[in-house]
């Protein structure tokens, strides 16, 4: 969580934050080949990653109570495959 003073700080800290995600989940290799080999083993089948990405990324600002509220999501998804163990 970040807390800024103003909606353009508000705004700033959201374009550099959804920047960073976008980079760590598209552009770093490490963390698309480890994510990419996750798996589990549960009752007889194996569960695999197959997609994963993001959805959306949007900035949220609103006044409650005479605060300015600003909110930065990032909206992601895993997209997973079962299989009969072998």
């Amino acid at each position: 969580m970040v807390k800024v003073a103003t909606e353009e700080e508000g705004v700033q800290e959201h374009a550099s934050l959804a920047k960073k995600v976008r980079a760590l989940l598209y552009r770093n290799v490490a963390f698309r080949v480890e994510l990419g080999q996750l798996n589990t083993l549960s009752e007889g089948m194996l569960e695999r990653v197959q997609r994963f990405g993001i959805t959306q990324q949007r900035y949220l600002s609103n006044e409650v109570s005479g605060s300015f509220l600003f909110l930065s999501v990032t909206e992601s998804y895993v997209e997973t495959e079962l299989t009969p163990a072998e």
